[in-house]
């Protein structure tokens, strides 16, 4: 009785903790919108994307989740609404097969600038790391520029209610229309600070802090009306990551790539 009093004393602690966090994001985000109203975005069309391809690897705030895996998805939006479907799967012995889903929405704020709330599920089918959840749920708000041809810095606050994560990251990016087609190009760095990278073990917590980077460069061309094909290359690191949270071990620079097929329906 006293053992199963105090892991429920720890669970409504660990429960105010994530409402504690998630209102403070709200609060911050209420206080730098101004007191006028919010743009819509002109565009009410529904847009559908399936992608499927191959990738060098699968990297997340820095975590390196798998080596070469084949990577789908599926994106939908319409309005100010995002929503997608994603799935990735190892094609050798290490790393975690994955399937993600998250549903967003966006205000323009302005002509220039918007803000995103996105909350995702993290489905780590038969998670290899002992201790480690195999679900998990992320809340992210994203404050960014969207000005066109142009440096767009952006900053997005996450929370992670299983590993009680908070992640800050600080990014710029820019897209550009060739004949060759839409180029993208993207620098990001941020830092993790969890409470607790297995929150399934036995034992005390263990708390981690680190930080990350990566850059990548992008092209999209167009085949025909509905297909396109696209190409990623770049970097990622991390520096004083925890081995805990993958059984791949962390490291400091990797090179990356990917090479996908897109339908528009």
């Amino acid at each position: 009785m006293v053992a199963s009093s105090f892991q429920i004393a720890q669970a409504l602690h660990y429960l105010r903790s994530a409402i504690t966090a998630r209102l403070t994001l709200v609060v911050s985000v209420l206080a730098w919108l101004p007191s006028g109203p919010l743009l819509r975005a002109s565009d009410d069309a529904l847009s559908l994307t399936l992608s499927s391809g191959l990738a060098s690897d699968h990297v997340d705030r820095g975590i390196e989740r798998a080596g070469a895996s084949w990577q789908s998805s599926f994106y939908g939006s319409v309005s100010d609404w995002k929503g997608r479907v994603w799935y990735g799967r190892p094609l050798d012995a290490g790393g975690v097969e994955e399937v993600r889903s998250s549903l967003a929405h966006g205000w323009q704020v302005g002509k220039v600038t918007a803000i995103e709330v996105t909350g995702t599920h993290f489905w780590y089918v038969n998670q290899p790391v002992s201790g480690a959840p195999a679900h998990s749920f992320e809340g992210v708000v994203r404050l960014s520029s969207i000005a066109p041809e142009r440096w767009n810095p952006a900053i997005e606050i996450a929370y992670d209610i299983r590993y009680h994560a908070t992640a800050v990251e600080l990014s710029v990016e820019r897209e550009r229309l060739t004949r060759v087609g839409a180029w993208s190009l993207r620098a990001y760095g941020g830092q993790v600070s969890a409470r607790d990278v297995l929150p399934d073990a036995i034992g005390a917590p263990l708390r981690d802090s680190y930080t990350y980077c990566g850059a990548s460069i992008g092209l999209r061309r167009r085949v025909s009306p509905h297909w396109s094909v696209q190409g990623v290359a770049g970097l990622a690191g991390s520096s004083n990551q925890n081995s805990a949270w993958s059984d791949l071990p962390p490291r400091t620079a990797r090179g990356r790539f990917a090479l996908n097929a897109l339908y528009d329906f």
